[in-house]
């Protein structure tokens, strides 16, 4: 990572410090629902607080990991957004929050989730 807390390089890493990017525009977008959640159901704001920034770190994880662990450090990145995701969904039912409140969040953990699709199950070039 570069002092800036971002993952550097060239055409792969491009793309990963690309959606890098995403997981910590997740985090920036969801800090201020988790404070309003911290009001009416401390518990949920948490949870919702640990999945979000998990993405981030176990994506970053996966970008320094080598062979069999790179995967599972995506498929728990992708595990993570939708659970961010679920836990904002939640928040929306139990009338805490707002559909429009939540939506650009949503978003940004469904993009994460899919790329991390992506990499975990694309073939291998050889």
């Amino acid at each position: 990572m570069t002092s800036s807390g971002r993952l550097g390089g060239r055409g792969e890493h491009a793309r990963r410090e690309s959606i890098y990017d995403v997981a910590l525009q997740l985090v920036r977008e969801v800090m201020p629902i988790v404070k309003r959640l911290q009001e009416v159901d401390a518990d949920l704001a948490r949870q919702t607080r640990r999945s979000a920034m998990s993405v981030a770190q176990r994506m970053a994880e996966g970008m320094h990991s080598r062979g069999g662990n790179r995967p599972a450090h995506y498929q728990g990145a992708a595990a993570s957004a939708k659970e961010t995701e679920a836990s904002l969904a939640l928040a929306v039912a139990a009338g805490y929050l707002q559909a429009p409140d939540v939506i650009g969040v949503q978003r940004l953990c469904d993009r994460v989730s899919a790329c991390m699709w992506v990499w975990v199950n694309r073939p291998v070039l050889r």
